[in-house]
C-alpha cells in the first residue's frame, strides 16, 4: 500500500505562535502548556490572529502535495477563521479538512496503516507514523522521525 501524508495545521503549515509573539509580546513557547500563558486565551481574545498568521517555512512545501489532507484540532469558534486562512494562502488548490482532537488523530492513524501524521504536538503516546515537525515546545519529545529543515521534509515527501 502507498504511503499518505496526512497534515496538521497549526506549527506545521501556520505560525500562530509568532503571531501571538507579536501581538502580545511574549516570548518563544517553550513548553506545550505554558503556565505563564494560556494561548486559547489569548487567540479567543482577538479572533483575526487566526486569520493574519503567518504561514511557516514548510507550507510551500506541503501546498504542492498532491492529495492534500489536514488534521487539525480546532474549537468550532475557531474553524471559520482557519477556513478563511487556508483559503487565503492556499487559493484554489483543493484539500480537506477534518478538525480532530489529539486523541482522534491518534486512533485514526492506528486504524489505517497506511497513513502518516506530520504534526508538532509532543503528547501522542507514541510516535510511530508521525513525523514531528520541530518546534521548541517538542524538543523533549521522542521521535522517530523528527522535521527540521524544509529540505527534511522535501525528502520525506518527494517534492
Amino acid at each position: 500500500m502507498k504511503k499518505r501524508y496526512v497534515f496538521d495545521i497549526d506549527g506545521v503549515i501556520r505560525d500562530l505562535n509568532l503571531a501571538l509573539r507579536i501581538k502580545y509580546n511574549i516570548p518563544v513557547l517553550t513548553e506545550w502548556h505554558d503556565k505563564r500563558f494560556n494561548v486559547c486565551k489569548l487567540i479567543n481574545k482577538d479572533l483575526s490572529l487566526l486569520e493574519d498568521a503567518p504561514s511557516t517555512k514548510y507550507l510551500n512545501i506541503i501546498s504542492k502535495y498532491k492529495d492534500l489532507e489536514f488534521w487539525s484540532y480546532q474549537p468550532n469558534l475557531w474553524q471559520k477563521y482557519t477556513e478563511n486562512w487556508l483559503e487565503r494562502f492556499l487559493g484554489k488548490k483543493e484539500y480537506r479538512v477534518y478538525y480532530l482532537s489529539p486523541e482522534e488523530k491518534f486512533r485514526t492513524l492506528q486504524g489505517n496503516s497506511n497513513i502518516f501524521l506530520i504534526d508538532d504536538y509532543p503528547l501522542f503516546s507514541n510516535y510511530n507514523r508521525i513525523i514531528l515537525v520541530d518546534q521548541p515546545y517538542n524538543q523533549e519529545t521522542k521521535a522517530n522521525v523528527r522535521v527540521k529543515t524544509k529540505q527534511e521534509l522535501k525528502d520525506i515527501l518527494k517534492i
